[in-house]
């Protein structure tokens, strides 16, 4: 069998706190059923799994502020972390149990909290590849900032036809072009990302392609709200 590769960047945050007392057993994740979960800035929210043998399972994790997934388990530990709002995937295609903790990104905290949504899915193992490494090189851009890293990762999210990861790249792009001082590459990036937003469509994606759109000089007056 051919070994899976696992992408994603080693980071280290507050999902340790997790482990402070006697965790609750952790609710296993099945397919074909989603799980609500809560986190807080000291609480992740934990599931398990077991990969069968030739199976490929990529999970979803349905975020409203910024998370983060840490998986563990077949000597796996690792964070994916690709974006900071919409749909967050991880896929798995080495057989074995793991655990899942979901909780907030590095500085994401929100006061009061979130709730997401997190499914699992099968996937062709040919996939799996193509999604592990875009995966990865989201996190990375997320980290990074940087604009080869970013256009990278749009090169692979265009490649497997993800309109909301590639439109949520260019968000990526625009801020990064918008700190570098290029507001006609800021200005080019968002409204691809809100063109694209607007046909998935992702109305919180395009609320904020439309807003950095208008910050850069296209509309006015803005609304932030």
């Amino acid at each position: 069998m051919r070994p899976a590769i696992f992408f994603a960047v080693i980071v280290v945050f507050g999902f340790g706190n997790c482990h402070a007392a006697a965790p609750s057993p952790c609710p296993s994740l099945r397919e074909g059923k989603s799980f609500k979960g809560a986190v807080s800035s000291l609480h992740p929210s934990c599931f398990s799994l077991t990969v069968a043998p030739g199976e490929v399972v990529q999970l979803t994790v349905a975020q409203s502020e910024d998370l983060a997934i840490h998986l563990t388990g077949k000597g796996t530990d690792a964070v994916f972390d690709g974006f900071d709002l919409g749909n967050e995937t991880l896929t798995i295609s080495t057989a074995g149990r793991y655990r899942v903790e979901v909780g907030f990104a590095p500085g994401a905290a929100a006061p009061g909290g979130s709730t997401f949504w997190i499914s699992r899915k099968p996937l062709a193992p040919g996939a799996a590849p193509a999604w592990q490494e875009a995966e990865h090189w989201a996190t990375v851009s997320k980290k990074s900032r940087g604009k080869d890293d970013i256009a990278k990762s749009l090169t692979l999210w265009a490649s497997l036809g993800d309109p909301s990861s590639v439109a949520r790249t260019y968000l990526k792009e625009g801020n990064r072009a918008s700190r570098s001082g290029d507001p006609a590459a800021a200005r080019a990036a968002h409204e691809q990302a809100l063109a694209l937003c607007l046909t998935i469509p992702d109305i919180r994606c395009a609320a904020e392609a439309e807003l950095y759109t208008c910050m850069m000089g296209r509309r006015a007056p803005c609304n932030d709200s």
